[in-house]
């Protein structure tokens, strides 16, 4: 380049416009590649002051912003960028309050355009695409400003993305359009917490990203929608694969920039979903290699990348620092830099370090001065992560602090704690478990015990749900030291324990450390533990990067032979994947049908076509060595030749000989222990090409090759029968379908029947007390007129005052009829699905008559004692009255039931039958009185209480339903909960009513459980 410039002469300006540009043009791009800044300068000054058109400056104004990107020096990038900005008379405030005010009613002005104008925003995904280049050049460049205003000034930023936006409005598509509404989406759904308009205008962005053709910005928007989106809507592990595959295609773009961008999101990302620590530190190496050399990434990478390995325990001490990391020295750089985001991720690596380190008092600190750069993670994850340990330090820290900064912290923490009810509402799998945990930390600075270890179980079993391992660390870790206060030793034991297994699961060895120095009675088993894993780690582990590498793509493969189940996909994966990890020229696959080695597949490196055989047997082709096949498969053993063409045994093998070999390894596959087929492969180009490593790591692999193989096979075999019964099934689930519905109709039916006679009993009682004193009042009042005639006013008077007092008593029973009437019409109106609040011991009272009425009503020689004992401590349960009435209505009943088949069956064996009329038992005539009240008395007792919420017991309320009647049989305890499972005779039930009873509890959150003994007693437990 410099020999082009020289020839092109001293007119070339003239001359040679064209070709002078572009000389000049790659020359100070190349020097600024070579790092020589000074002299690229004078380059790009010459070229910026020949050049003719706006067009083509705003060329050197690109490469030469987008240069200082790379290097990281945003604040000179961004000059530039606002002076390009004025060629097309786009002029930006420079005063930041200036900027704010602007930033703030350009914000009003596009969020009453799309409340009104474009409320359904359908029109915006199909404007039409601008064809001017000028306006197209414009845009791309825009992003770039907006890309260093960002990390400058989040106002100002936001003023270039409406500049974006509004080009798209009035000029058409380009590809830069969806970068645009991606910096909107992101202020609307995380600065404003405008939830619902957010994700609508995210939607706007992914649609306006598909319409992209720049593989630039493309990979540029891709990056955008993952770190300031995804993790609000999709499980953040759900996002691995996108991530990975943007930094791949950043590379290949060669987009320094934001492949720094997406190797550190990757890192933060699984941090925060709680993956081990050492296997992402392991595979962060590969990743590391690719933006050690670029300033911009490796600062968003290395504070985290730091902040794993201190977790870890792989710094001195536990620091932060380490030979490759002086935080105090990197902080002064970037200070000098003023790049705010990198600021930002730099103190919020820090507050997280020393929240774990245990000192809370300077995480709070730390975290005051992330605030100061919050706006330049708005929308990312971190976000959720300061929240998040900025409320844990508070409330580790709360009881040192004075009443004043109690109160000015207390504030921070709800205003905390509501922004994660926020974002769990966006994606519960990602954020429940941190909104959950602080919820028991604000019970616990409540001094509410039990409502605090009731949320940190909650915490800790979605934790546990959702593999966020540290926030199951914390929670035990939280729980234990609350029990600990409260003297509960042995819980706090528990929660101790696990929250040292929750932490060494996480790979945070430094956690596990501190908690066996804080704890040493506690935990010594724990340590001794841990220390002879890591001496057996230490000396069965190589600290080879490359190893840590070949075992991550092992885990790969892994992962991707098992993901496959159709038998030819999975052979040309498999193939795929151990020539290229073996380091193999030829592969092969045999496997053994019909008592002879079958081969299956053959595969060269370099190609992608595997050839796959129709099961040839191996002694009908010779393409293989015969005799180290045959001893691999006849001794099970591994054969590794490293130089086959002159070592023996095998050296006279004629396929060696005529093929040359050097390099040679035979694996034996394995499922469940059996030898089932063979893995060849083979490099006749380098000797020994079959290292120690890559013969243990295809070792680990044989015996998930074996499984994969045997599950396709059986998944072929299964295609086919599934096919066949597809039909049958379809028929007879529609017949089963039909047959279920007028069963639970039935038992609906009996339900309702049921209550109908309940109801109607407790209705007769008010009703026969009115007609009974209007029969009386109007006697009276015939006795009263005859006594006005008479003029004895004296028995008016009692006759009058008697008429009153009826009248009185009639109203009373009116209304009592009308409370039962309104009652009912109340529960018949409150079967929306929708829980609320309910008093536990007055529904259970009331079903518990009607179900005693009902069968009165039915029978009246039915009789029983009926015991209750209610707990008056219970508070409201939010549960739906109606579906749970018929819970305790089914429960009554079949307790009912049993007592009275049991009292008929003694009343059978004792002669004796029961007086229908008063239900009472009389003997027959010729019959002697036994006395059957001493034998039995059915009895049903219905309780409630309120249990403890200990770690051990998830349930709140406990109801219970006992009868001593005739019990469950053991051998068929396991079966009443089933559908269509009956003791009654024939006819006598549906077998549905505890099928439905046992769905309903669990659809509340509860537990139906039963405690009996054959021929004494049945209690059924419903623990809420």
């Amino acid at each position: 380049m410099v020999v082009a410039k020289n020839l092109l002469g001293e007119r070339s300006w003239i001359d040679n416009y064209e070709l002078t540009f572009n000389v000049l043009f790659e020359l100070g791009e190349c020097e600024y590649l070579n790092d020589n800044p000074v002299i690229a300068e004078h380059y790009f000054k010459e070229v910026l002051g020949y050049s003719r058109t706006n067009f083509e400056k705003l060329r050197v104004y690109y490469v030469h912003s987008s240069l200082y990107l790379k290097i990281g020096n945003t604040s000179e990038s961004l000059r530039l960028g606002l002076e390009a900005a004025k060629l097309y008379n786009i002029r930006f405030p420079e005063n930041k309050r200036v900027i704010q005010i602007a930033t703030f009613l350009t914000m009003a002005k596009y969020l009453c355009l799309f409340y009104a104008k474009y409320r359904n925003p359908e029109p915006l995904y199909h404007l039409k695409d601008c064809n001017d280049e000028a306006i197209i050049a414009l845009n791309r460049f825009l992003i770039d400003l907006a890309t260093s205003a960002y990390q400058q000034d989040q106002n100002l930023m936001m003023l270039v993305i409406f500049k974006i936006v509004n080009l798209y409005l009035k000029e058409g598509f380009t590809d830069a359009s969806g970068w645009g509404f991606s910096g909107f989406s992101v202020v609307v759904l995380s600065a404003l917490k405008m939830q619902m308009k957010g994700f609508n205008l995210w939607d706007i962005t992914i649609k306006l990203h598909q319409r992209t053709h720049s593989p630039l910005i493309k990979w540029r928007l891709s990056y955008t929608v993952l770190s300031f989106y995804n993790h609000w809507k999709i499980p953040i592990r759900d996002g691995y694969d996108n991530i990975l595959e943007t930094i791949k295609a950043c590379v290949l773009n060669g987009d320094q920039i934001f492949t720094g961008y997406s190797v550190a999101l990757y890192l933060r990302s699984r941090i925060v979903a709680g993956e081990n620590l050492r296997v992402i530190l392991d595979g962060s190496e590969e990743h590391l290699s690719l933006i050690r050399n670029g300033k911009g990434g490796l600062d968003f990478f290395q504070c985290f990348y730091q902040l794993a390995k201190s977790l870890n325990g792989q710094t001195e001490n536990n620091g932060w620092d380490d030979a490759t990391f002086n935080s105090a020295e990197t902080l002064e750089r970037l200070n000098l830099e003023g790049n705010n985001t990198k600021l930002a991720f730099f103190h919020s690596a820090k507050c997280y370090h020393l929240y774990f380190l245990g000192d809370y008092s300077e995480a709070l600190a730390a975290s005051q001065r992330v605030l100061t750069y919050s706006a330049n993670f708005l929308g990312d994850i971190l976000e959720v992560f300061h929240a998040f340990f900025t409320s844990l330090s508070i409330s580790s820290y709360y009881e040192a602090m004075n009443s004043a900064e109690k109160k000015r912290s207390l504030k921070i923490f709800k205003k905390h704690f509501q922004a994660l009810k926020l974002w769990t509402k966006g994606c519960p799998e990602n954020y429940s478990q941190h909104y959950y945990l602080l919820q028991a930390e604000l019970f616990a600075l409540n001094n509410k015990v039990d409502k605090a270890l009731q949320y940190y179980e909650q915490a800790i079993n979605l934790a546990s749900k959702n593999r966020i391992t540290y926030v199951e660390a914390i929670a035990n870790e939280r729980a234990a030291l609350l029990c600990s206060k409260k003297h509960f030793d042995k819980q706090s034991q528990i929660y101790l324990n696990d929250a040292w297994e929750a932490y060494h699961n996480w790979g945070a060895e430094s956690k596990c450390i501190q908690l066996e120095s804080s704890y040493p009675a506690l935990l010594r088993a724990k340590s001794d533990y841990r220390k002879k894993e890591q001496a057996g780690f230490s000396a069965n582990t190589t600290v080879s990067s490359k190893t840590a590498l070949d075992l991550a793509s092992v885990l790969k493969a892994s992962q991707s032979i098992a993901s496959q189940v159709k038998y030819v996909d999975l052979l040309r994966n498999l193939m795929h994947i151990t020539i290229e990890n073996a380091g193999a020229e030829r592969g092969c696959l045999l496997l053994s049908k019909d008592d002879q080695l079958c081969i299956e597949s053959l595969g060269i490196t370099g190609s992608d076509d595997i050839e796959i055989l129709p099961s040839v047997p191996l002694n009908k082709m010779n393409i293989l060595p015969n005799s180290i096949l045959n001893y691999c498969w006849r001794t099970e053993e591994s054969v590794i030749v490293n130089d086959a063409i002159h070592e023996e045994p095998f050296r006279s093998d004629p396929y060696i000989q005529k093929n040359g070999l050097l390099s040679v390894m035979c694996l034996p596959i394995t499922a469940r222990g059996k030898i089932n087929g063979l893995l060849y492969l083979e490099n006749s180009l380098l000797k020994g090409a079959f290292n120690r490593n890559r013969i243990d790591l295809l070792q680990m692999l044989s015996g998930q090759i074996g499984i994969a193989i045997e599950n396709s096979i059986l998944y072929e075999n299964l295609e086919e029968k599934v096919s066949e019964r597809t039909k049958e099934i379809e028929k007879a689930y529609t017949e089963l379908k039909a047959t279920q519905a007028q069963l639970i109709q039935a038992e609906k039916m009996a339900s309702l029947g049921e209550l109908t006679a309940g109801i109607a009993h407790e209705i007769q009682n008010p009703l026969n007390f009115v007609n009974n004193f209007s029969e009386v009042n109007a006697e009276l009042i015939e006795e009263l007129k005859e006594e006005i005639e008479n003029g004895n006013l004296d028995e008016v008077r009692a006759i009058a005052n008697s008429i009153a007092e009826n009248e009185q008593k009639i109203k009373h029973h009116g209304k009592r009829a009308d409370a039962i009437v309104k009652g009912m019409l109340q529960h018949s109106r409150t079967n929306s699905g929708t829980k609320k609040p309910t008093n536990i011991n007055a529904l259970v009272d009331e079903y518990l008559r009607l179900a005693y009425h009902g069968l009165r009503a039915k029978d009246s020689s039915f009789n029983i004692k009926l015991e209750t004992d209610f707990d008056d401590t219970i508070e409201f349960v939010n549960i739906i009255p109606q579906d749970f009435g018929r819970v305790l209505l089914n429960l009554i009943t079949n307790a009912f039931y049993t007592c009275t088949e049991k009292r008929r069956k003694v009343l059978n064996e004792k002669n004796v039958v029961a007086n229908p009329s008063t239900g009472e038992d009389s003997v027959p005539e010729g019959f002697e009185d036994i006395g059957v009240h001493s034998v039995y008395e059915p009895i049903v007792k219905v309780s409630t209480k309120r249990i403890s919420p200990l770690r051990d017991i998830p349930g709140k309320v406990e109801i219970s339903v006992r009868d001593n009647g005739n019990g469950i049989p053991q051998k068929v305890l396991d079966k009443i909960f089933q559908p269509f499972f009956t003791t009654k005779p024939a006819g006598e039930g549906t077998g549905l009513g505890l099928s439905l009873s046992y769905d309903i509890v669990k659809a509340h959150g509860g537990e139906l459980k039963v405690v009996t003994k054959e021929g004494e007693f049945a209690d059924f437990i419903i623990i809420l």
